[in-house]
C-alpha cells in the first residue's frame, strides 16, 4: 500500500499535471506539428500514472488468424512506474486442425497439437520487466475436435530488461485499444492536417514495438482530450500496414478513453471491450503481481526461465528451471 509520503507524492504530481493540461492543451493548436508528440505523451503520463482498467479480450485460440476466439479477462493497473497484467482465459474456442503447421506439431494419428496460453501476468518495473505464462496443451482431431483434456504444460517467465519490446507489446496493446499509449511508438510527428472540426489526421514516424521504423497514421481528437480513434502502422518499404486499431464508445472523465477497440496485428484480431476505469490504482494487486513475478521461490517447481538480460551470439536467452 501507499505510504502516506507516496500519497501526498501522488496528489501533488496530478495536481500539477492536471493543472497543465487545463491551462495550457487547450490552447494548443493542432496544426502545430511540434506539440502533437508533447501532448500525447503528457495526456499518456498522466493516464498510466495511477489507474486500475478491468476488461475483457476476445482472440484467436492460438497463433494462427483462422482460429476460432478464446475469451478472457483483463486486469491492468499500475501506479509510481510500475504495471501489472493479469490474463485469465474464460472460454476456449475450438482450435482448427492443421497439418504441417509452424503453429504446432502433427502426432502419428495426425492430431494436431498445440501450446494455448491459458493463463498470463506481465510485470512491468523499473529495474525488469517479466512475462509468466500458463499454458496447456492441446490435441485436435482432423474433425476439429479435441480429443482429450487439456494438459497443463510447463509454465514459461521470460526476464527482460525495462523497457523491452516483448514485453511492452503485449501489455500496452490494450492500453492502445482505449485510446492511449500511443506517444511510446512515435519518434517525430511529420504533418498534421485538419479533417473535420473534431478531427485532426497526424501522420508520423516511429516503429511498433521492434527495432523496425515506419509510418503511423492517426486520427486524433482533439476535444476529447486527443483521444487516438484510428491508428495505422506500416513497416518502411511495406505496401500495406502491419497494425490496424479503431476504437470506439466515448467514456467521459477527466483523462477520458474509449470503453471498445479492435486491434490487427497482420490480420491477427483482439477485440478488447473494458468493464470499469478507475484513476486509483489496485495496490494489492499490484503487489500480488510483484511477490508472483519477483520471487522465484513462489514459481512452480520445473517453470522455464528464459533470461533475455544474458543472450548468446545467437540471441538466444540464458535459460535453467525453477528450483
Amino acid at each position: 500500500m501507499p505510504t502516506t509520503s507516496q500519497t501526498r507524492n501522488r496528489s501533488a504530481t496530478r495536481a500539477y499535471t492536471l493543472l497543465w493540461l487545463l491551462l495550457f492543451v487547450p490552447h494548443i493548436t493542432a496544426s502545430k506539428v511540434s506539440d502533437i508528440k508533447e501532448i500525447l505523451e503528457t495526456y499518456d503520463y498522466e493516464f498510466l500514472s495511477d489507474y486500475t482498467i478491468h476488461a475483457t479480450a476476445a482472440q484467436p485460440t492460438h497463433l494462427s488468424s483462422d482460429q476460432e476466439y478464446s475469451t478472457h479477462t483483463l486486469t491492468l493497473s499500475g501506479f509510481n512506474g510500475e504495471h501489472a497484467l493479469r490474463m485469465n482465459r474464460t472460454s476456449l474456442g475450438l482450435p482448427v486442425h492443421r497439418e504441417n503447421s509452424k503453429y504446432g506439431d502433427n502426432d502419428e494419428e495426425g492430431n494436431f497439437i498445440i501450446a494455448q496460453n491459458k493463463n498470463r501476468h506481465i510485470w512491468l518495473g523499473q529495474s525488469t520487466y517479466k512475462i509468466l505464462t500458463e499454458p496447456e496443451i492441446l490435441t485436435i482431431s482432423r474433425e476439429n475436435v479435441i480429443v482429450s483434456d487439456p494438459v497443463p504444460a510447463q509454465p514459461q517467465m521470460c526476464i527482460y530488461p525495462p523497457g523491452h519490446q516483448d514485453a511492452a507489446n503485449l501489455y500496452y496493446r490494450y492500453v492502445m485499444a482505449l485510446g492511449r499509449g500511443y506517444s511510446q511508438v512515435i519518434d517525430k510527428v511529420l504533418s498534421v492536417s485538419q479533417g473535420s472540426e473534431e478531427i485532426s489526421y497526424v501522420t508520423a514516424k516511429g516503429s511498433l514495438f521492434s527495432p523496425n521504423s515506419g509510418v503511423w497514421e492517426l486520427e486524433v481528437e482533439p476535444k476529447r482530450n486527443y483521444l487516438i480513434r484510428r491508428a495505422s502502422f506500416r513497416p518502411d518499404h511495406a505496401t500495406v500496414p502491419s497494425f490496424e486499431c479503431e476504437s470506439g464508445v466515448y467514456l467521459d472523465g477527466v483523462i477520458p478513453v474509449y470503453q471498445r477497440g479492435q486491434l490487427s496485428f497482420s490480420g491477427f484480431v483482439i477485440s478488447v471491450d473494458m468493464q470499469s476505469y478507475s484513476r486509483t490504482a489496485e495496490t494489492d494487486f499490484i503487489d500480488d503481481a510483484s511477490s508472483r513475478l519477483n520471487n522465484v521461490s513462489l514459481l512452480q517447481p520445473d517453470t522455464l526461465i528464459m533470461d533475455f538480460n544474458f543472450v548468446d551470439g545467437d540471441g538466444v536467452p540464458l535459460a535453467f528451471e525453477a528450483p
